[in-house]
């Protein structure tokens, strides 16, 4: 995978995604969006005549995610589905701002990468001094002091480079990807050719300290999504439906039992079941379709299929999306009356 420096962070991916998406549009007619917790959502996952090109790129908000969609609409007659996800467990659902505009040709991408090769100083402060970076450094902090070896979490989350080498059975490997948890499960990390990530290994994840870091922005939050975003989406999923496509929402599957655990938890459970029930309230009021995957133990999602907490991997999803199509095996058909060439 290549990571574009100092677009929108150094981590961000756009760019190559919105590339890979210009090379693929003929291909596909449909999309998926996201940020990296949908990234192991896979093509073959789906029925035919579904063909994904699966867009989510990393630490893309939901704001962002707004814009790519009208984006999509404006420019993509073609795609007939779109699968949005709505991301509680990184709080994307609850940082406020406005939709973003988005511009997902090839010379828009191009351009990017032209004028944004450099990380200037000043926005790289900005960026560290943001909220959602500052909350998620005294998440990690507090976790570390709080866990029985302080020292090594410490080192992992600070010191130890995202792209060392370490050695595995198969050989020697490197991670290209922000997270501080590695392994040797499989190959490397990387894009697929639908679009999907390849995370290459599970993070061994401790439910208490995901508990910690996933439930940190609900009390500040107090679970209220921002209604002003949803209601536009739900503007999006009809203008999608009008022209005869089909837009479905899902919640991203957790790290099995955290959902729940923090559910019982009295200073933030009754805020993350708040925010849960407006999600399904608007949908059930808006006619939408929405997958809840937060509680991916009922899909047979196990802990070895997590990065972390917020993050499965492509055989976690590949459950849960077995499942839907065996309980609602019309879910991903289009209405007959449409006639359309796939």
């Amino acid at each position: 995978m290549a990571v574009l420096p100092g677009y929108k962070g150094q981590y961000r991916s756009g760019p190559f995604k919105v590339l890979r998406l210009n090379d693929r549009l003929l291909a596909i007619n449909a999309m998926v969006f996201g940020a990296s917790t949908a990234m192991g959502i896979q093509e073959d996952m789906f029925p035919l005549p579904i063909r994904i090109y699966n867009f989510a790129h990393h630490a893309n908000l939901q704001t962002e995610v707004m814009g790519e969609i009208k984006y999509a609409l404006d420019h993509f007659e073609h795609v007939r589905w779109m699968f949005v996800p709505l991301e509680w467990a990184m709080g994307f659902l609850f940082l406020p701002g406005d939709p973003k505009t988005a511009d997902l040709s090839r010379a828009g991408a191009l351009h990017d990468i032209e004028t944004k090769d450099t990380h200037p100083i000043g926005a790289s402060l900005k960026e560290a001094l943001s909220y959602p970076q500052i909350r998620a450094l005294f998440t990690i902090l507090y976790s570390a002091l709080t866990s029985n070896d302080t020292r090594e979490r410490l080192y992992r989350a600070f010191f130890q480079s995202y792209n060392d080498e370490y050695l595995c059975p198969n050989g020697v490997t490197r991670d290209y990807e922000p997270y501080p948890w590695r392994g040797c499960v499989g190959l490397q990390a990387g894009f697929q050719y639908d679009g999907s990530m390849d995370f290459g290994r599970s993070g061994n994840a401790d439910i208490q300290h995901e508990l910690v870091r996933l439930s940190a922005f609900l009390p500040t939050t107090r679970g209220q999504p921002r209604e002003e975003l949803l209601d536009q989406l739900a503007v999006y999923a009809n203008r999608l439906e009008q022209r005869g496509g089909q837009m479905i929402f899902f919640l991203p599957p957790v790290l099995p039992r955290l959902q729940s655990t923090i559910l019982k938890q009295p200073g933030v459970g009754p805020y993350l079941m708040r925010a849960i029930n407006i999600v399904k309230q608007w949908a059930e009021i808006n006619k939408l379709e929405l997958l809840d995957f937060g509680p991916s133990e009922d899909f047979g999602c196990t802990a070895d299929e997590f990065v972390d907490g917020a993050h499965a991997t492509p055989p976690c999803y590949r459950k849960a999306f077995t499942k839907i199509q065996q309980t609602r095996p019309g879910l991903f058909r289009l209405p007959s009356r449409i006639k359309q060439a796939f």
